[in-house]
């Protein structure tokens, strides 16, 4: 996209142009901001969702073929899922919700486009009724973030009903980044008022409840992306192990501690920083802050 220039003559230019101008280069800042807007882990199942379905929905139109046979319709529905599977894992790794919607369009036209190879179902080709109505698997769509850790950024309450109305099992005030009340999402639901909240397991209190899905209330509890250093923040410290499941502590870093970092790793639904011996210390933003 080009950039508008506006050029005045020696006579000048009336207001009305100006105002018309200036309405049309902001528009064009504007839509260029909104390519580059950060994508959101709801927005990316969203996405992965639509390919799913488009999936499930070719999976039956083959499966109700008659002109398939049945080792023909096994092979075609294997097919299917791996582009599924391919087109999530893509996804995955997007941050901009450009590349996000035109990886959800291809993943979709993908399956679409898929045609069974074979050979067609004739009276001699047919076998059993058995594999006449071979049934296709179709795939479970996900939940926003199962499994995930959060910590809440404000005051927060953890309600029993999805309505997030009525009886609480906890209440949380404003809280230092240390001591912030932290969860673990079981999955995310849409209440009766179709809004989207977590059902979570407080590990505070070790209960279960409900809380508002809100990015403004709740963040992810451990970083997610490299930072060259972190500063440890927890008053009692944090160890340095020799393996990402955090066994065989090697090294302990006091409050205060600056340590340098190589790259972040996946454990589970957590993650670890590694450091340039092969050694790992917590990604948890209640225990480290990153300083670079």
């Amino acid at each position: 996209m080009g950039i508008l220039h506006i050029f005045v003559n020696k006579s000048g230019i009336e207001k009305s142009v100006v105002d018309t101008a200036q309405t049309a280069g902001i528009s064009m800042i504007q839509s260029i901001t909104a390519t580059h807007t950060a994508v959101t882990t709801a927005q990316k199942n969203a996405a992965i969702n639509a390919i799913i379905s488009s999936g499930n929905t070719k999976k039956l139109a083959i499966q109700n073929d008659v002109t398939i046979v049945a080792n023909d319709k096994i092979n075609a529905y294997a097919a299917i899922d791996k582009i599924v599977s391919d087109y999530e894992v893509k996804i995955n790794a997007v941050t901009k919700t450009a590349d996000l919607a035109t990886l959800q369009s291809a993943g979709i036209t993908a399956v679409n486009a898929y045609t069974v190879t074979g050979t067609p179902q004739t009276d001699a080709t047919k076998t059993s009724s058995t594999d006449d109505t071979v049934k296709a698997t179709t795939t479970t769509k996900k939940s926003t973030s199962t499994n995930k850790y959060v910590y809440a950024t404000t005051s927060i309450k953890v309600y029993k009903s999805s309505t997030l109305k009525g009886k609480t099992i906890a209440s949380y005030g404003k809280k230092t980044r240390q001591n912030r009340p932290t969860f673990q999402i079981l999955k995310a639901i849409k209440n009766s008022a179709g809004k989207t909240v977590y059902q979570v397991k407080d590990l505070t209190v070790n209960k279960k409840g409900y809380i508002t899905s809100s990015s403004s209330s709740v963040g992810n509890l451990y970083y997610q992306t490299k930072a060259a250093k972190v500063k440890v923040i927890d008053n009692k410290g944090v160890n340095r192990y020799k393996k990402s499941n955090l066994s065989g502590k090697t090294y302990h870093y006091k409050k205060g501690a600056t340590i340098k970092v190589k790259s972040i790793t996946k454990y589970k639904n957590a993650t670890r920083f590694k450091l340039s011996n092969g050694q790992y210390i917590t990604a948890n933003k209640t225990f480290v802050i990153t300083v670079g």
